[in-house]
């Protein structure tokens, strides 16, 4: 399964909602059941070794149904109200219990001022 590409847009100080369906080449929801673990980096370069934001079900930032290829991405205006403004790249991927990792969606992302705080 190839990655597909979006670009996220973080508005500082509010919350980021976004909600992933997964559909495999015939539109049905993707099956990850041994799939327990969603993860996420937002990075400024992908060389950087520090991430400007961490997502994963650890932190309950993703949460993931594994049956129905859901992936919901929840972070709070507290949490993007410490984002400094500017621009990067992140993907999201799936660990299965063997290890075995798929890439779900990649792309770039900006982060845009606060006015209003």
């Amino acid at each position: 399964m190839t990655a597909g590409r979006y670009h996220v847009k973080i508005e500082k100080g509010a919350d980021l909602l976004l909600t992933i369906d997964v559909k495999d080449s015939t539109s049905s929801a993707v099956n990850f059941s041994g799939y327990p673990t969603v993860r996420s980096k937002f990075k400024n370069t992908v060389n950087d070794t520090s991430s400007v934001l961490e997502a994963n079900n650890a932190n309950s930032r993703l949460t993931f149904s594994s049956t129905t290829g859901r992936i919901d991405f929840n972070v709070p205006a507290s949490v993007t109200g410490g984002l400094s403004e500017g621009e990067g790249v992140y993907d999201i991927e799936v660990v299965s219990n063997s290890g075995q990792v798929y890439r779900i969606l990649e792309g770039t992302y900006e982060i845009s001022p606060e006015v209003t705080d």
